[in-house]
This record gives C-alpha cells, sequence and structure tokens, in this order.
C-alpha cells in the first residue's frame, strides 16, 4: 500500500499490525515513533514498523508514477482541506483507496472505495484489501471510473472558467 499524510504516522503502523502481508507499506511522512519500553506491544509495533517505510516527500514524478502503479492500494490520511491532488492522482492511476472519512475525501474518491475514522477500522481495510483479489478489482475499476468522471483537465478547466466568470459551474466543488 501507499500512504500519503497519515493522520497520524503511529497510527498506520497501528493499523498495519493486523495486516499479514510480506509487502511494505510506504509512507511520504516521517514516523514519530518514541518506545521506551519492551512490551508485548511495543515489540509487535517495532515488527511492523521494520515493514513500514517512511521515505519523506516523493518530488520525483517517474517515481511516484511507480509507486502508485505498483501499489496494493493507496492510504490517504488527510483529515481537511479540498480536492487533494495526491489522492486524484491515485485514482487516475486506477488504485484502490483507503481514506480518512471526511466530505473531502469521500466527494473526491466516490463510491467504491473504503474509508476510515479509527485505527481498527482502517486496519480492517487494509487486511481485506490485502487478501480479497475481487474487491481490490472493484476498487480499482471504481477509481478509474471516477477519475474518468470528474478529474479530466479539460473539464475541470472548463468549470473554473464558469466559476470566475460568475456562471454556475455544473458540478459542485468539493472546498464548498
Amino acid at each position: 500500500a501507499l500512504a500519503n499524510r497519515p493522520y497520524r504516522s503511529s497510527s498506520v503502523i497501528s493499523a498495519s499490525a493486523s495486516v499479514r502481508s510480506d509487502n511494505w507499506l510506504a509512507a511520504t511522512d516521517s514516523v514519530p515513533v518514541n518506545i521506551q519500553a519492551s512490551t508485548p506491544a511495543t515489540n509487535t509495533m517495532l515488527v511492523v514498523a521494520s515493514r513500514v517505510l517512511f521515505p519523506g516527500a516523493i518530488y520525483h514524478d517517474q517515481t511516484r508514477k511507480a509507486l502508485r502503479f505498483h501499489a496494493r492500494a493507496y492510504l490517504h490520511g488527510h483529515q481537511v482541506g479540498g480536492t487533494n491532488p495526491a489522492l486524484v492522482e491515485a485514482l487516475g492511476a486506477g488504485n484502490a483507496v483507503i481514506a480518512h472519512d471526511n466530505r473531502f475525501n469521500r466527494w473526491t474518491a466516490g463510491e467504491g472505495q473504503r474509508f476510515f475514522a479509527t485505527i481498527e477500522a482502517c486496519s480492517s481495510h487494509m487486511r481485506r484489501l490485502a487478501r480479497d483479489d475481487l474487491a481490490l478489482h472493484a476498487a480499482r475499476i471504481a477509481a478509474r471510473e471516477r477519475h474518468e468522471e470528474d478529474f479530466q483537465w479539460h473539464d475541470v478547466l472548463a468549470r473554473y472558467q464558469a466559476l470566475l466568470l460568475g456562471q454556475k459551474p455544473a458540478l459542485q466543488i468539493a472546498a464548498e
């Protein structure tokens, strides 16, 4: 899975603890994990953290495209904002999406994607997409359809032009 700015990096690690997979989870944020005592819970966190890579922001276009192409799913943890470009790019790449549950992400990702408000829900979605190829395939198709439906440049530019000219756009913009 590919994660982008999780709402808490340690939450991504916690959510991935129950996912049985040899795949790495890459995230673009730094991980503020500060484990001071050796307990079964912290030992689990250390094992899981060894499978999670936090490389920092990735600006190289071909590298981002390769990560999205090879990702099983895209994890989007932004809690506020409008239409996030990284989420739109993930949809265009046909990534299954697991996103923080808020109105902006729901509008952008659309039907057929997975949304979470808790670590447990995030973990459940990660487990499902890690083992259920049919659910994964359906989410990928929905992602491409959503991108085709509302995120083609000529349509986006036409909506912004209408907005700037004081005309009512044919589609409500997520930030409204």
